[in-house]
């Protein structure tokens, strides 16, 4: 990467509510002389939404409304270059990575992880794994769909299955209705019902994917549900690193935070909260996906969390 670049903290997109920061009116700045209605607001609206989308297509990127790491190269001059290790080197640094492979904690007072080549070990506990049959029918049914995504949202294929598998064991009709829900019409409340593979919220799968029309038959589709996770798991990357405990619990709790309930040794908020529940079986179906030799097997642009650690 060029020493003139400056760096970019996080992937900046369409959502509600809208982003805003300094480095979007900077992007706003750059765009503006082929956008005139663009204005340098720093608030990423609909308006930069089509800047972007603009700039993409004229650029050949992959045209998603995302200001991610290829898009920030491109807007400085600066070549978009290869698009799976490109993007990798954009959310993990050469001090990320190697922190990976040592002991750490997002918060103290609980467990101590890193990446090996067995896949995530805890300090004391080794490498817990689970559900190999239940990786191995995921990767056999849903590598395609996965790949597939993988062209627009650059996620491990680990974690996806382990998403999968800890969301909703695999099912793509799966739903859950949270308390609040419309149970006669569970549209009318979209922040409180589940449908699909990677369970997201239907307002949070019409956000990441930009489709506000999006219906919970939709998110039956597994393509579609994929997509949707994905989607979501790529927006937060930035703020997890794609370190696997971290996602799971932004992935579950909406965001990583802190949570010291006695039963939770990650540390991590995440359903149930008070427990580690969640980041306990994330982990063992990332580490039973880890092992399995199909995970080489998906079509490109898929990609293994090997690949994505260089």
């Amino acid at each position: 990467m060029p020493p003139e670049l400056p760096p970019l903290t996080r992937n900046y997109r369409l959502a509600a509510p809208m982003m805003r920061g300094d480095e979007i009116a900077r992007a706003q700045a750059l765009l503006k002389p082929t956008s005139s209605g663009i204005k340098v607001d720093g608030i990423f609206g609909l308006a930069t939404h089509g800047a972007v989308l603009q700039f993409q297509k004229s650029k050949g990127l992959t045209s998603d409304g995302v200001i991610g790491g290829q898009t920030w190269r491109a807007l400085h001059g600066t070549s978009a270059g290869d698009a799976l290790e490109t993007e990798a080197d954009q959310i993990l640094s050469d001090t990320q990575r190697a922190r990976l492979g040592a002991f750490h904690a997002r918060f103290a007072g609980g467990y101590s992880w890193r990446i090996t080549d067995k896949g995530l070990e805890i300090e004391g506990l080794g490498v817990p794994m689970l559900g190999r049959a239940e990786a191995a029918r995921i990767l056999d049914n849903f590598a395609q769909q996965i790949a597939s995504a993988s062209a627009v949202y650059k996620v491990p294929i680990e974690l996806v299955v382990a998403t999968i598998l800890a969301e909703s064991s695999g099912r793509p009709a799966a739903r859950r209705l949270e308390p609040g829900c419309d149970h006669r019409n569970p549209e009318r409340t979209p922040t409180r019902v589940s449908v699909g593979l990677t369970q997201t919220l239907l307002s949070t799968a019409r956000s990441a994917l930009r489709q506000p029309g999006l219906t919970l038959a939709d998110l039956e589709n597994p393509a579609t549900s994929i997509s949707a996770g994905m989607a979501y798991m790529w927006s937060q990357a930035r703020e997890t690193g794609f370190d696997p405990p971290l996602v799971a619990a932004a992935y579950n709790a909406g965001s990583v935070r802190y949570n010291g309930g006695a039963e939770n040794r990650w540390r991590l908020r995440q359903f149930p909260i008070g427990t580690g529940k969640h980041c306990d079986r994330f982990v063992r179906f990332f580490n039973a996906c880890w092992a399995d030799p199909r995970v080489a097997q998906v079509p490109k642009p898929g990609f293994s969390y090997r690949t994505l650690l260089g």
